[in-house]
């Protein structure tokens, strides 16, 4: 890519920022001071709850959206030129598949006993999904800790 490729890119990738950071201000000043549903029990309800909702998953999709797209652009160019580079690049997603498998496996499928909750989700699937989640968050956060203090190890020596 040229330098002038590059810098429409910088300018485009910052105004769709911007704006997605504007649109998450706007949202969250209406869910802190919006008001709040008339409450049936214990429990108060911001009016805009859904709204937040709605904004988060679709931020959410939007990034799983754009980092498999970014992924799989950049195996294909890589794939062009060198298909052993391109090869080794994918080995971090097919780990990280392999984790989500093994914590599938460790994950567990027991009823949880909650009081005042008539939800559908508190079944073998979403709770096994839910630990599965958890599970892999332990895990690469345990090992980031574990890599920062390992490079910051190997920096002194060097």
């Amino acid at each position: 890519m040229s330098k002038g490729e590059m810098d429409t890119i910088h300018k485009i990738s910052k105004y769709i920022l911007y704006a997605l950071l504007a649109i998450s201000i706007v949202i969250f000043g209406l869910f802190f001071f919006g008001g709040t549903i008339k409450p049936t029990s214990d429990s108060v309800e911001p009016v805009n709850t859904n709204s937040l909702m709605f904004w988060t998953y679709s931020l959410l999709a939007l990034s799983v959206l754009v980092i498999l797209l970014s992924i799989a652009s950049q195996s294909f160019i890589r794939f062009q030129s060198s298909p052993r580079l391109a090869i080794k690049s994918l080995i971090g997603l097919f780990l990280l598949i392999l984790l989500f498998f093994i914590s599938w496996l460790l994950s567990s499928e027991e009823i949880l006993a909650l009081q005042s909750y008539d939800g559908n989700e508190n079944v073998p699937f979403w709770l096994r999904l839910t630990d599965m989640l958890l599970y892999t968050i332990y895990f690469l956060m345990g090992a980031t800790i574990l890599l920062i203090i390992g490079f910051g190890i190997a920096k002194k020596f060097k």
